[in-house]
């Protein structure tokens, strides 16, 4: 049996499991961003939170959070320059 033939039921099945896990991750953030009532609660910790709670997988939670490190950086990053011409 060669290494490819080995690997090729495992693509399959997550072209179809992919999708459908990224849909309920969605929905499962649309539900939870809609009952978040913690409005002085910090993004990081309320990822951390939803995390715990299963409400977003593992996956999302690190997409969620390297969105707020990249705006963190620009923040800085624009703070910082100088007004050009």
């Amino acid at each position: 049996m060669s290494a490819f033939a080995a690997k090729a039921p495992t693509r399959a099945l997550a072209k179809t499991v992919a999708p459908r896990r990224a849909a309920k991750s969605v929905k499962a953030t649309r539900g939870v961003v809609a009952k978040a009532g913690g409005l002085g609660t910090p993004f990081t910790t309320w990822i951390l939170q939803q995390e715990m709670e299963e409400n977003i997988d593992g996956e999302l939670a690190v997409v969620l959070s390297s969105i707020s490190l990249a705006c963190k950086q620009i923040a800085s990053l624009v703070q910082r320059a100088g007004i050009a011409g």
